[in-house]
């Protein structure tokens, strides 16, 4: 892996829910030490790779390629290489108010297949980055901190019908569902069309702008809304939404549509 100084960047668009306000990346030859200070911020290190320990409250924790390390608001972060390895970290701090949930976690922990996986580099993202962000914040929450059943797949096609319901800010392929319930994805596809009169990718596509429409019902843009559902552009958020709409309308109407309807009512209210 190519070794690559590291930096942070600043960021804050006041998200409500989980609020990136730092992000970072970097690649550490063996013997460098990276120590970081977080202050009034939640914070999570991704280890792309390597292994060190974490030094927290006088106790060295191992770390390695694949788990995440969490950081409490006032933490100071230690740490060290492992060996004489190359190792690799990508960070985000972040507030919000479901932030402090992530404090019921332990201080290393296995992080989930697909993290980080849309994050090649945080330089290449420019304005969208806040939003990325977010979304991978939403899937740890979501992957982390939702209550999981016991993984005994019984019924294949409602799990498919759950897993979307968790993780439709992510990246979902039918061939990956497939793969972990065990059946082919031709059988698969069938078997969810059959129970819910609907094939599993426009079942992704309709949970997707559900979803959307809160974000878009809190003020967020189409831009943003696109980001933290789950879309690659805006342009197949707004195809898809419309699609999905009763009315057919795009994001801009709705969210228009939206504000007047409740801005009507509030003062229909006061009167």
């Amino acid at each position: 892996m190519r070794r690559a100084t590291p930096f942070q960047l600043r960021l804050n668009k006041n998200l409500s829910d989980l609020n990136p306000v730092v992000a970072g990346e970097g690649t550490f030859a063996a013997g460098d030490q990276f120590n970081t200070l977080v202050a009034e911020a939640y914070m999570i290190h991704y280890v792309r790779c390597g292994s060190g320990t974490y030094h927290h409250n006088g106790k060295d924790h191992v770390f390695h390629t694949g788990q995440l390390i969490i950081s409490r608001p006032g933490d100071v972060a230690q740490f060290g290489p492992a060996g004489k390895e190359r190792w690799a970290l990508r960070w985000v701090a972040f507030n919000g108010k479901l932030a402090h949930r992530f404090s019921e976690l332990p201080i290393i922990v296995d992080a989930p297949p697909g993290t980080f996986e849309t994050l090649c580099s945080l330089t290449e993202l420019g304005d969208m980055l806040e939003y990325k962000l977010a979304s991978e914040l939403l899937f740890l929450y979501s992957a982390l901190l939702t209550p999981q059943k016991q993984r005994i797949v019984t019924d294949p096609v409602e799990w498919v019908k759950e897993y979307v319901e968790k993780n439709y800010m992510k990246s979902i392929t039918i061939p990956e569902l497939a793969k972990e319930v065990g059946l082919d994805p031709d059988y698969l596809t069938r078997k969810f069309k059959k129970k819910y009169n609907l094939n599993i990718q426009s079942y992704i596509l309709q949970t997707r702008v559900s979803y959307s429409r809160k974000f878009l019902s809190e003020g967020y843009s189409v831009k943003e809304t696109a980001a933290m559902c789950g879309f690659n552009d805006p342009s197949s958020f707004s195809r898809a939404f419309k699609k999905y709409d009763a009315s057919h309308r795009t994001p801009s109407h709705w969210q228009t549509f939206y504000t007047e309807f409740h801005r009507k009512r509030k003062a229909a209210d006061q009167l």
